[in-house]
């Protein structure tokens, strides 16, 4: 082997690993950089999200459900998650098959936005508005309690936007005094129990 050669593939992989060295130091200064700009910007390292139970997905869906059946109306009613995926969906006998899908697109809708879907109405013709899986019309009810989104719940199927939005309200409050903070439940008892002037 020619020491020469030699001598200059030693050097080249010195200068290689030095570089290794200097882009691996580099990396590391950046992640600390980066991890010490999340935590003086208050992001934490993880998240906290609340879920409904299966029971709670369920009774707010036959709620909305029955509280239309009432009304001799046949509605389909979906229960999505914070993010938008389904947890129940149930359509009355005599509900339109197509009743399932829209009242998935209100829930999927309203998590998405975090706002009931009679407030998105001002979108539905728009860009947004028209994008695949999202339906701005009313009975999309965001679930949200003390500031907590737990998810949503879509109603279709009734005679009018307002029906499906009030069955959805209705599937909503069927739960959500059970979602409430413990605290909050406290100061509204203290409130009751103060006597009246």
């Amino acid at each position: 082997m020619n020491p020469i050669k030699s001598s200059g593939t030693k050097a080249t992989m010195l200068i290689n690993n030095k570089r290794v060295l200097v882009i691996g130091l580099s990396l590391s200064a950046l992640l600390c950089l980066s991890t010490g700009a999340a935590e003086d910007n208050g992001l934490a390292n993880s998240i906290v999200q609340h879920k409904l139970s299966l029971a709670s997905a369920l009774q707010a869906a036959e709620v909305s459900v029955t509280t239309c059946r009432k009304l001799n109306l046949n509605v389909s009613a979906a229960v999505v998650d914070s993010s938008g995926l389904i947890q129940v969906l149930l359509r009355d006998t005599n509900a339109s098959p197509i009743s399932a899908t829209l009242s998935q697109r209100k829930a999927f809708t309203a998590a998405n936005f975090l706002k009931d879907t009679t407030q998105l109405a001002d979108l539905s013709d728009t860009a947004t508005g028209r994008s695949e899986g999202v339906l701005m019309s009313a009975g999309g009810v965001l679930i949200e309690v003390d500031g907590i989104v737990y998810g949503a719940i879509g109603v279709s199927g009734a005679a009018t936007g307002a029906k499906d939005d009030e069955c959805a309200r209705a599937g909503f409050m069927a739960i959500s005094e059970s979602l409430a903070k413990p605290e909050s439940k406290d100061a509204e008892a203290a409130d009751n129990a103060k006597p009246k002037t």
